[in-house]
């Protein structure tokens, strides 16, 4: 009978799956974390440009569409107040429906 050969041992494949496991698994959490904690962001910016837009115009009060808060439609001393992308109502795969 002739004896098999193997080009790793049992311990080199071990190590190998370890030291993938060690880059991997850090950039699944850190991917996980960026998903989770991007909505609460948003809407805290959201919440903040709303806050900053009835200020800016009291009698105007808060806006009345998420794109008000970046053309500053109905108050023009309050635009610019959140990014264009954030005004679409999407941004980073969510979609944001503002109501009044």
């Amino acid at each position: 009978m002739k004896a098999k050969v193997s080009l790793l041992s049992s311990a080199d494949r071990r190590a190998i799956i370890l030291i993938i496991a060690a880059i991997a698994i850090p950039e699944l959490i850190k991917s996980k974390m960026r998903r989770t904690s991007l909505r609460p962001w948003v809407l805290s910016d959201d919440y903040d440009s709303n806050i900053a837009y009835s200020t800016a115009c009291p009698t105007v009060g808060f806006a009345a569409a998420l794109a008000d808060l970046q053309t500053g439609t109905g108050c023009t001393a309050a635009s610019n107040e959140i990014d264009n992308t954030l005004s679409t109502g999407k941004k980073s795969g969510y979609s944001f429906v503002y109501t009044a």
